[in-house]
């Protein structure tokens, strides 16, 4: 069916009218149903959208576009592309231009099934791409790959070397995917069979916006990680004519929508499920690819010289010499892999955790294999000659660096193939072990390469056996490729491969599976013949498998307690040290030992001593922020291994200079989990063991040899009983401090109910020269933390009862802080150095700061409590903070510009007052909530049995706690900041500086936090 070119008809710059309409009118029906389907049956989540915009609207004018949009994302579930649409207003999916509308891959043994199915799959601009495990026609080079580098240039190009036979130019009831108003020779080929119009052959589709799903299937992970990406993605950067601006996109939650697993009705997507999509920021182009394409020039250049006729290859055309180099087969996995790590870092900002580097490798995913048949259709029955079948052969042994993974062996019934092939006359032996090394079907170009993919295509119009294959070389051909589809010999095994554990563990090899059962070796019983149990006695009780789980449900508390209060984990909490900039590449080492720090101990235990001191002193505060849910009980020993005390081989000298050096320990996390502080006062005080001294008078270095001289001379001549006899002195045991110079120490986020307030007073008042001290989120001081719910009654009034220890539940709202206060006193007496103080998180105890004893309030200003005028007069800087945030829009009270992540000054005076809101690990915003109570509260769901107006009510009386909470602990650290300062000006003391972690915080954010009265609360 052919068309004229009039008006409304295909031209060199756009498809016929009738042809965008429709398409047109595709995509804005599957946007509008999805964006319904999205605000009104689903709570979605945008993040980065309004950025994404005006990206967008930045290429509304073709004029000004100067190169392509690529878009790059994760893939958990069929919906991703369709709800994609969705997300994105209806104005930018309403019109006939194609400049904000995407273009995409979609699976051809899917998507083009049934001619409907193409057809629409077309007009929503899917390009049709052939998987390798069902398809022979897959890989890095197959026609679409070129289709998508030019959509992301400058057009127009021609259809060649792809250009589909003219019987497949024009439309008809069987070839429904070309322009039926066209007569221009737009259609191209991706199996030699089907035709598909050609997008890049217009000049509307320049420099156009391309989506791609690099892991090239569907992936669902509980831990929400990803596949490797497909080298595909490569491609698209490298060799278009400009390099695309890329955006990373991390999806999440689409997979409860759409997932794989799902029961009837599996056609119907699942409702009220949470949904999100988070745009990453437009990619520094030179600065991340600009090297890749310099380099990727550098070998087109040298292909060139090698073989001139590569200069001719059309656009987008790679022949084998720049398919198979091993230098772009390197280029390709540093570009892909660069793709990943950006898309990793769009899903790091959603608050998940680092995944495994094993994720990421292809060995990791080449143990799963194809997870159906191989589907290729009846078209391999019908061979098209030899040079064909060898091509396939090629490319079937062909390293892995197309879209998907390497092409499995086909299994074909040798039958089906000889069925329909004459028996020859005569046989031919062949002359090569290996088949001919021919290009690919779709790189012909022109010449020798041009007439033979002619040839390809008469071979479907003519029906001549002379391109037929013989007997001989379909035989050669299955035994090389052909895998028996007979059942296995029952008694037939193949031992698995094994690795040494040590290389094992270097190379990053899965562990080898335990050999598989003998077949027929099961024990039957005498009676009945019933299989015997294997171990003897009866089956073990529950309770021996599954062990104690105490301990672990004491950490999800802990776990669940942290994210009710968002409590901040701050990597830099303890002053001291300068920490390398986010990104780099002692900060990326640092982090991922930290992530897997029990890995690490257990089989790189022997040499972490080996490391500096100063990257020991860092490595502690990441482990504190990244291994805190670990389980290092049984693995870490105190200190050690990173901190080894010395042996007797050692030099003492040497040891005790290298121990000098360490200044800083930050033990947050730690105590309670890994440490205790009895195991910490056994590494920081070393007790030294009984032992005679022989104290011989030091000597003195000459300042020459003649000196030297005359003084043995001297010595020889005069001999005294002091030289003769050196004193011995009976050294008697005392214990003294291991790191001579530490200064600063983190205790924060202890364990709750493992602390001990004695402990602590006891190890402090040994550690004399500790002038910065860190004791966040510590409880309240008690000497019986255990006991505040516990009430006794009197031995002779029994009607009398009473709390059992000084602290009880009733405290707070009596402000009965004698306890407390007594222990702050004492800790005030033996940290009498301090000069940098850390109290965050502590707002359940902030009054006890300041508390006074009734007994001496005829005394001014006389208290019970901390005495801030003598022992802790040198203190000039305190930390106050909550150490959480109420549930309210954390981006409403940041500021635009987001502080980067950087270390604190070693200077004991100028330390940050980094505001909770603008710490590097302050818990994420929450997702936005539901449209139903958009602006009004969080992300709460309603239960199922209760009202929809009862629950909004119960989330607001929640919130409002919350907030009231809030309130009173700042509002009692603004007490106590007050009378700390009222003391030292009486007492002509030293100005202290206070933090609420209230910094930086706008002024609408501290009007909805605190109300008029924010003016007031400022330290």
């Amino acid at each position: 069916m052919s068309r004229s070119t009039d008006s409304g008809g295909a031209t060199a710059d756009a498809p016929s009218l009738p042809w965008r309409a429709l398409s047109s009118t595709t995509i804005f029906g599957v946007a509008a149903l999805c964006r319904s389907f999205l605000f009104l049956c689903s709570r979605p989540q945008a993040n980065g959208l309004d950025q994404f915009l005006e990206l967008l609207d930045s290429r509304s004018d073709p004029s000004q576009r100067t190169r392509g949009l690529l878009t790059v994302s994760n893939h958990t579930s069929v919906m991703d592309d369709p709800i994609m649409w969705g997300f994105l207003p209806m104005r930018y999916n309403f019109g006939l231009a194609s400049w904000n509308k995407r273009w995409g891959f979609g699976s051809h043994d899917i998507c083009y099934q049934t001619r409907p199915l193409a057809l629409f799959f077309t007009m929503g601009q899917v390009l049709p791409t052939h998987r390798s495990a069902h398809s022979q026609y897959g890989g890095l080079a197959q026609p679409v790959v070129t289709q998508a580098i030019r959509l992301l240039s400058k057009g127009p190009f021609p259809a060649d070397p792809h250009l589909a036979i003219p019987e497949r130019q024009s439309w008809s009831l069987q070839n429904v995917c070309v322009d039926p108003f066209s007569d221009l020779p737009t259609a191209y080929t991706t199996d030699g069979h089907d035709s598909h119009l050609s997008p890049s052959s217009y000049a509307c589709n320049s420099y156009s916006w391309f989506h791609i799903f690099p892991e090239g299937k569907i992936h669902q992970a509980p831990n929400k990680t990803m596949r490797y990406f497909k080298w595909g993605v490569a491609r698209l950067i490298l060799e278009a004519s400009e390099c695309p601006d890329v955006v990373p996109i991390w999806l999440e939650g689409f997979d409860q929508v759409m997932h794989e697993s799902r029961e009837f009705p599996r056609f119907l997507p699942r409702v009220g499920k949470e949904v999100s999509i988070t745009f990453g920021q437009k990619v520094d182009r030179e600065a991340v690819f600009g090297e890749y394409r310099r380099r990727w020039q550098k070998i087109r250049a040298k292909a060139e010289r090698v073989a001139p006729e590569t200069r001719d290859l059309p656009f987008g055309v790679l022949n084998d010499q720049l398919l198979y180099d091993p230098e772009a087969v390197e280029l390709r996995k540093e570009v892909t892999k660069k793709v990943r790590d950006l898309v990793l870092d769009v899903r790091r900002t959603r608050g998940l955790s680092d995944e495994d580097p094993k994720e990421g490798l292809v060995e990791t995913w080449m143990q799963e294999g194809p997870k159906r048949e191989v589907k290729w259709g009846p078209n391999l029955t019908k061979p098209r000659g030899r040079n064909q079948l060898r091509r396939n052969d090629k490319m079937r042994g062909a390293p892995p660096i197309g879209l998907i993974p390497p092409l499995p062996h086909q299994n074909l019934p040798l039958n089906s193939l000889l069925s329909s092939i004459p028996m020859p006359k005569k046989h031919k032996k062949t002359a090569f072990a290996k088949p001919a090394s021919t290009a690919h079907h779709t790189l012909a170009s022109s010449g020798p390469r041009h007439d033979h993919y002619d040839r390809l295509r008469s071979s479907h119009a003519s029906s001549s056996s002379a391109e037929q294959p013989s007997v001989n070389d379909l035989i050669h051909h299955l035994r090389r490729t052909q895998v028996s589809n007979g059942p296995e010999s029952p008694f037939r095994f193949v031992a698995p491969r094994s690795v040494h554990p040590s290389l094992r563990n270097l190379l990053e090899l899965p562990e080898t599976p335990p050999p598989r059962p003998r077949p027929g070796s099961q024990r039957l019983g005498i009676v009945g013949s019933r299989r015997l149990r294997r171990t003897a006695g009866p089956p073990p009780p529950e309770s021996w498998l599954l062990g104690s789980r105490d301990d672990a449900e004491e950490d999800d508390v802990d776990i669940a307690a942290a994210e009710k209060e968002r409590v901040i984990y701050r990597l830099d909490r303890l002053p001291g040290t300068s920490y390398p900039p986010k990104g780099s590449l002692i900060d990326t080492v640092l982090r991922s030992m930290a992530t897997y720090w029990d890995w690490h101990v257990e089989y790189d235990g022997p040499f972490l001593a080996a490391l500096p001191n100063h990257l020991k002193v860092r490595l502690l505060s990441y482990i504190a922020i990244y291994a805190k849910d670990r389980p290092l009980g049984g693995l870490m020993r105190g200190l050690r291994p990173l901190f080894e005390k010395a042996h007797a081989s050692d030099s003492p000298e040497i040891h005790q200079e290298s121990e000098s050096e360490v200044n800083r320990l930050d033990l947050s996390s730690a105590i309670g989990r890994w440490l205790s502080l009895k195991q910490l006062s056994a590494e920081l005080l070393v007790t030294e063991k009984p032992s005679a001294i022989q104290r011989k008078p030091k000597e003195s270095v000459p300042s020459s040899w003649e000196e030297e001289y005359d003084d043995e001379e001297q010595e020889g001549n005069t001999t005294t009983p002091t030289a003769s006899n050196p004193t011995t002195l009976l050294h008697t045991p005392s214990p003294t401090l291991r790191f001579s110079n530490l200064r600063y120490l983190s205790l924060a986020h202890p364990k709750p109910g493992t602390v001990n307030w004695n402990s602590l007073i006891s190890l402090l008042s040994r550690l004399s020269t500790i002038t910065h001290l860190s004791l966040a989120h510590w409880p309240i001081p008690t000497v019986t933390p255990n006991a505040i719910n516990a009430r006794i009654r009197h031995p002779n009034h029994r009607s009398l009862i009473f709390s059992y220890g000084g602290t009880d539940t009733y405290s707070a709202s009596e402000n009965n802080w004698a306890e407390a206060a007594g222990i702050l006193r004492r800790l005030s007496r033996v940290t009498y150095c301090l000069k940098w103080l850390d109290l965050e998180g502590c707002g359940d105890w902030i009054p006890a700061l300041k508390w006074q004893d009734n007994e001496s309030i005829s005394t001014a200003y006389a208290s019970s409590g901390p005495e801030w005028n003598t022992s802790w007069r040198d203190i000039e800087y305190i930390r106050l903070g909550p150490g959480w945030l109420p549930h309210i829009d954390d981006a409403e009270l940041l500021p635009e510009n987001s502080i980067s992540q950087s270390g604190s000054s070693s200077s004991s005076l100028s330390s940050p007052t980094r505001s909770l809101a603008f710490s590097a690990h302050a818990p994420l915003s929450p997702p936005p909530p539901h449209p139903a109570l958009a602006g009004r509260l969080g992300d709460a769901e309603p239960a199922s049995d209760l009202p929809w107006d009862v629950e909004v009510e119960r989330i607001k009386y929640r919130r409002g706690k919350e907030l009231e909470r809030f309130r009173e602990t700042v509002q009692a650290a603004k007490a106590v900041q007050q009378w700390v300062l009222r003391l030292r000006r009486e007492g002509k003391g030293k100005w202290v500086q206070f933090s609420f972690g209230l910094e930086g915080i706008e002024e609408d954010g501290l009007k909805k936090l605190f109300g008029k009265e924010w003016v007031g609360i400022l330290p």
